[in-house]
């Protein structure tokens, strides 16, 4: 089971997500969509310990993963990651 409480997280200035809460039982599906910048893959590193938030709560397996160790988390006890998106490449000049 995952259980998330108003989780935020803040880049400098920028706020990537405010107040995200959901409980999500083991065998659930959970689909994340929106627009590009809407904070998804932010979520999704937050669930996989790879970043920490700003506030909020959060629970994976019945462990409180901001206070354990990531490799604790899993419910099987094995450690957990996710693969992300790379960062956007700019496009190279036009020649022109």
């Amino acid at each position: 089971m995952i259980v998330a409480q108003d989780l935020r997280k803040v880049y400098g200035p920028t706020l990537v997500l405010d107040g995200v809460s959901f409980a999500l039982a083991a065998g659930q599906c959970l689909a994340l969509l929106g627009p590009n910048g809407a904070g998804k893959t932010t979520l999704l590193r937050l669930l996989a310990t790879l970043q920490r938030p700003t506030s909020g709560a959060l629970q994976v397996g019945g462990i409180d993963a901001l206070r354990e160790p990531p490799a604790r988390t899993c419910a099987s006890g094995r450690p957990c990651g996710a693969v992300t998106p790379p960062p956007p490449v700019s496009p190279s000049p036009s020649p022109r």
